[in-house]
């Protein structure tokens, strides 16, 4: 029984400031998405390419804030 009163009394300060957070967007953030691909047969870099130069001009109409950067791996097992 003591014990429990002594976690409520050490943990109550924490409770109520909880209700008080707010999240604020941070202008300076940055986010990523990233997705893996394996390429189907007939396919290759240039034609991701020519897909994501497209996507990139179809955003551009739009209000989208787009960005994209291709990741390659030189070493693969």
């Amino acid at each position: 029984m003591k014990i429990n009163n002594l976690l409520s009394i050490v943990l109550s300060p924490f409770v109520p400031s909880a209700a008080f957070l707010e999240q604020v967007d941070d202008p300076d953030g940055l986010q990523v998405e990233t997705t893996q691909m394996k390429f189907k047969t007939g396919k290759d870099l240039q034609y991701f390419l020519s897909i994501r130069a497209k996507f990139s001009q179809f955003a551009k109409l739009g209000e989208i804030k787009f960005s994209s950067v291709v990741l390659l791996p030189w070493a693969v097992s």
